[in-house]
């Protein structure tokens, strides 16, 4: 007997240690914080898809933390996966980025882009790659809504003040299957048809190489097409060395210096990490997807379905947050059904003073009446700023946490990812005061429900040090995009369903 009592005591001690783990990444300073640590420390690859990476510090700081890991353990493996669209980093800082500081290709780096645009299948270039995730080793998971530039990371864009700051939240995942399920479904996205190895042209290693002019020229080349090529090769140098210089810099700045292990025990302990049932990865399966890219029907392939289901078991209530909110017969009949068990149910997204994508907020005020007949309530986002998480709670004690907006966009035409995750009442803290609740507090606080007088928020980002000139420019860019609303309502029957 006593020995079936110490068995079951070690049963229920590795339940603890190996029980999921989340930490919600609400802060902006936290966020590039765990990125630096985990990065730093990873020891065998390093797997990052986002949908839109730009020219700025933090997305440079990022790349030059991945290229000083590259050099220095040339064991591990660095792959992006960046949809084509969005592609925002310069060919240069590419070109910087894949090679060492001698010039030379790192053979464990390489950059991929999704869906690149072909002349005679223009119609699949409306089908985005909307994915927001970095898998590290086998140990991590990062998922959530931030893309990697300065303003999902609440810093105001000074050399593009008319770049939108964003209140926007992601996840940590720790101990959890879903790591693997995500780490699959990189590598089967990887290896489809979907993706093409970057092309630098005339900035790739080989052809910047002292000579390549020479060995590229055909004998009847003239001796100023010579010239010229020399002169390009050059220039094209000079702006990658240049590049290169600053991704050095930038990972003397940003590199962590913790070991794996510390990394690992630094946000496995942190005093905001919750145990969770165990953490489902919700994802558009691209094995066995056709070439139109139209999304997959089987219920276990598509995230749209397997959202909607896990929303449907609420019984009390749900909080949705969303930047778009576009009402679709999917979600209608959704609402209908949750409302008639007298579900509450609670839509946060942007109003007309903080929606950065206008088509979108057409959109929502063409649906949203479709939304307030059913009861649901709907709560605008104050601005200036832009809110950009994208969260669903469940009764309380059932979160999602993605890249997946409530709209047509998400719902029938881009890929999407996200993890489900149960709260379990076996937290030593009261979920209440957890940092998920923070969050959805923040964002009620910083919201007017319909119809009520709203006003501008003053506190944005982590410490709200935004001057009034910063403020008055974010506000006069919403202004902007609203102006641009009579167009969009003209081609809203025409473009409703890509909204």
């Amino acid at each position: 007997m006593k020995k079936l009592i110490l068995i079951l005591i070690a049963m229920l001690a590795a339940q603890s240690v190996f029980a999921d783990k989340v930490v919600l990444l609400e802060g902006n300073n936290e966020s590039i914080d765990a990125r630096k640590d985990l990065i730093s420390s990873a020891q065998t690859e390093v797997r990052a898809q986002y949908y839109t990476i730009e020219n700025d510090e933090v997305a440079n700081g990022g790349l030059a933390i991945l290229r000083n890991l590259a050099i220095k353990k040339p064991n591990v493996k660095v792959r992006i996966i960046i949809d084509s669209l969005n592609n925002l980093m310069l060919r240069e800082t590419m070109a910087a980025f894949l090679s060492d500081n001698q010039g030379h290709s790192l053979p464990n780096v390489e950059i991929r882009e999704y869906n690149t645009f072909k002349i005679y299948a223009p119609w699949r270039y409306t089908k985005r790659m909307h994915d927001k995730g970095l898998i590290i080793d086998s140990d991590v998971l990062i998922s959530g809504g931030r893309n990697i530039a300065n303003g999902y990371f609440g810093k105001y864009d000074s050399e593009n003040p008319k770049h939108p700051v964003l209140e926007d939240t992601d996840i940590l995942v720790l101990n959890s299957q879903a790591i693997g399920e995500a780490a699959s479904y990189f590598d089967n996205l990887w290896s489809s048809k979907f993706v093409k190895t970057i092309n630098l042209g005339k900035m790739s290693p080989n052809q910047l190489k002292p000579g390549s002019c020479e060995a590229r020229q055909t004998t009847d080349a003239s001796e100023r097409e010579a010239d010229a090529c020399e002169y390009t090769r050059k220039r094209n140098e000079q702006l990658v060395t240049k590049q290169r210089a600053e991704l050095i810099q930038l990972a003397i700045k940003y590199t962590s210096h913790l070991t794996q292990s510390e990394a690992l025990n630094k946000w496995s302990s942190n005093k905001n990490a919750l145990t969770v049932g165990p953490v489902d990865y919700l994802f558009d399966n691209p094995v066995g997807q056709k070439s139109s890219l139209k999304k997959p029907e089987a219920f276990e392939n598509n995230i749209a379905k397997q959202l909607y289901a896990a929303v449907k078991t609420a019984q009390k209530s749900v909080v949705i947050i969303t930047p778009y909110f576009v009402v679709t017969p999917e979600q209608e009949a959704l609402f209908t059904e949750l409302r008639s068990r007298h579900v509450k149910i609670r839509v946060f997204t942007n109003g007309s003073h903080s929606n950065d994508v206008p088509a979108s907020h057409i959109g929502y005020l063409k649906t949203r009446e479709i939304a307030l007949k059913l009861g649901v309530q709907i709560w605008e986002y104050n601005g200036p700023d832009t809110l950009h998480a994208k969260m669903v709670l469940i009764d309380r004690n059932k979160m999602f946490i993605g890249s997946f907006n409530w709209d047509f966009r998400s719902q029938n035409l881009n890929r999407e990812v996200g993890i489900v995750a149960r709260l379990e009442e076996g937290n030593s803290v009261n979920v209440d005061e957890t940092d998920v609740f923070a969050k959805v507090a923040r964002i009620y606080e910083r919201s007017t429900r319909l119809g009520s007088h709203s006003h501008l928020n003053g506190d944005i980002g982590d410490d709200g040090q935004f001057s009034q000139d910063e403020l008055d420019v974010l506000a006069d860019e919403i202004k902007e995009g609203n102006q641009r609303n009579l167009f969009w309502k003209i081609t809203y029957p025409l473009i409703k369903k890509q909204l």
